[in-house]
């Protein structure tokens, strides 16, 4: 893992180093999560947390549903995810209105396969 830059004034409630969590359901606030294993996401409320240096390693979009976060310039600081996560994240920035032209070179960046998966779930999501 990279070198970790750790606001030295921020006062964490929570601490975690070098742990396997499954944050699935869980609410979390001002949590430090630093070079952790992220195995469960689903429903997970983060709030003020930091994840430097940890792995995402949720491999199913389902399992990366329902997520609530707040984020600021560290919160993805020298985090690692996987594919199908950037794909959600650039997915949802497609779901807005306006800038046709970004958000058709954003979806270009998406596989096709994905989209059309992505596409498929998420109208099940909204009823």
């Amino acid at each position: 893992m990279g070198d970790a830059i750790i606001r030295p004034t921020q006062i964490f409630d929570a601490n975690y180093y070098r742990e396997t969590l499954d944050l699935s359901s869980a609410r979390q606030v001002r949590a430090l999560i630093r070079e952790c294993d992220i195995i469960g996401l689903r429903g997970a409320q983060l709030i003020n947390c930091t994840m430097t240096g940890s792995r995402v390693l949720v491999n199913d979009v389902r399992g990366l549903l329902g997520v609530t976060l707040t984020m600021d310039c560290l919160t993805f600081e020298d985090v690692e995810v996987p594919e199908i996560l950037l794909d959600l994240l650039l997915y949802l920035l497609t779901r807005t209105r306006g800038n046709e032209l970004k958000r058709g070179s954003i979806r270009a960046l998406i596989d096709g396969r994905r989209v059309r998966e992505f596409d498929k779930i998420f109208p099940l999501l909204e009823t």
